[in-house]
């Protein structure tokens, strides 16, 4: 009697496994994940793009780290994405992975640029990043729930890049490390005295080969940031393709200027970096100092009165920090430290010497 009942058992569970396996299928569709990198256009691809093509149904954005904004849509995976990028060790993200599967869209996005650069290891002031180890938690963690991944992977030249990464980290970088005000500091510590290119951030060639290893070469998918500008078509074409859609209306979407995330250059060779209001200031007077020099409970009360006390309109009040460019000597150490990894990753994609130097990715000889 118990074995019939154990046979009978085994038997549902197969049916309902065969059941089950099938009604997964059916809702199993691809997954585009754009890992960035920053300052290449990702947050205008995230407020126009992917939200215009969630709006009409063209895709199911599962947004990248704010549940709460507007543009985002229902499915959304804040948890699995911090795990992802060694940020939670927590394995609480099982909720968000089910509620994937009642989607039905048959193209699914994820955007976050810090996918290409955060792991475990990484800070906002010391960039010590071992972000390659992210493709294979992607591959794991996704691969049940589509039947497809591909990977897209936008760069931009390391010398135009590191000084705009700078200036838009510019206060959380130095609210850690206040020494790192001097940008001299800062290059030296994450760029010329790092000894292993797998630590460095913008090794794209890197990271690259990480996901082709999981994804394989027709599944990564990279745009340069410098051909939104000299050879649209190329980008244009990429988009199109991957995302299944018409070239009108990435072109009408997907290179629209987003004037949020902009940091502007002046003749001074200068870069403007995100302004600071006074009310973050007193924040961080508070996180920095105050909460240590008095008991925690008192320090708080004083920062509420203090913000309290003060006007909106002082509170308001926005101070630009600036930092500069690279100088010729930085960027030659620049060029230095990533011309083996730009000259291997672009010469796959097919670009010529010439191109590479216009593009600032080599030194010109």
């Amino acid at each position: 009697m118990e074995d019939k009942r154990t046979h009978a058992l085994q038997q549902r569970r197969i049916v309902e496994q065969l059941v089950f396996g099938k009604a997964l299928k059916k809702r199993m569709k691809k997954l585009i994940i754009h890992i960035g990198y920053p300052k290449t256009a990702t947050t205008s691809m995230q407020l126009n793009f992917y939200a215009k093509m969630h709006e009409e149904n063209k895709i199911e954005y599962l947004n990248h780290l704010n549940k709460k904004s507007s543009y985002l849509g229902d499915f959304y995976c804040r948890k699995t994405l911090s795990y992802v990028m060694g940020m939670s060790n927590d394995f609480d993200f099982e909720e968000e992975l089910e509620k994937i599967k009642l989607i039905n869209n048959p193209i699914s996005v994820i955007s976050n640029e810090n996918i290409s650069f955060f792991s475990e290891d990484y800070s906002m002031a010391i960039h010590n990043s071992n972000a390659k180890k992210n493709a294979r938690r992607i591959r794991k963690i996704f691969s049940p729930y589509f039947d497809e991944i591909q990977i897209l992977m936008f760069t931009r030249a390391q010398v135009t890049i590191i000084p705009s990464f700078y200036a838009q980290l510019f206060n959380h970088i130095t609210s850690i490390q206040p020494r790192f005000k001097k940008m001299s500091k800062w290059l030296e510590t994450n760029f010329f005295e790092v000894l292993t290119d797998s630590k460095i951030i913008f090794n794209y060639n890197l990271i690259y080969n990480s996901y082709v290893k999981e994804f394989g070469e027709d599944n990564v998918k990279v745009c340069l940031f410098e051909d939104l500008k000299h050879k649209q078509s190329s980008v244009l074409n990429t988009l199109s393709s991957l995302f299944c859609i018409d070239k009108g209306f990435v072109t009408k979407y997907a290179f629209q200027k987003n004037k949020k995330n902009v940091t502007i250059k002046n003749t001074l060779n200068q870069i403007e970096a995100s302004p600071s209001s006074l009310v973050n200031k007193l924040k961080y007077f508070y996180s920095k100092y105050l909460r240590f020099l008095i008991r925690p409970e008192k320090a708080k009360e004083i920062k509420i009165k203090l913000i309290k006390s003060v006007p909106n309109a002082i509170l308001d009040l926005k101070f630009k920090n600036k930092s500069r460019g690279l100088t010729a000597d930085e960027k030659l150490k620049v060029f230095k430290i990533y011309e083996k990894s730009n000259l291997e990753l672009l010469n796959k994609l097919g670009y010529t010497r010439k191109e590479m130097i216009k593009y600032q990715y080599l030194k010109a000889n």
